[in-house]
């Protein structure tokens, strides 16, 4: 997925469901891997610097990404991928 402005569409072309709200993505993959899996660990067993983390594992590569979480655990700290676009493997 991509935000929906890259589309040529805009949210008034969207189906609208009651009590429904529409938000880019907040982060994108140029080729997107079939995200299979997630989880928020919360202990820290595999080391304090993976705590509080989000994983996803991934069906067509088999790969698993780790996500620092922000303080407030509601966004991503992504300061590696400025344009919010996974689009090569340094990203």
């Amino acid at each position: 997925m991509s935000p929906i402005s890259s589309s040529g569409n805009t949210e008034e072309d969207l189906v609208n469901f009651e009590d429904s709200h529409y938000a880019d993505p907040v982060l994108t993959w140029f080729d997107p891997p079939a995200l299979a899996d997630i989880e928020f660990l919360n202990f820290t067993s595999m080391g304090e610097n993976y705590c509080n983390n989000l994983f996803v594992g991934d069906y067509n590569n088999g790969n698993r990404y780790c996500f620092e979480l922000n303080p407030h655990r509601n966004g991503f700290i992504l300061d590696n991928i400025p344009d919010l676009v996974v689009n090569n493997e340094e990203k």
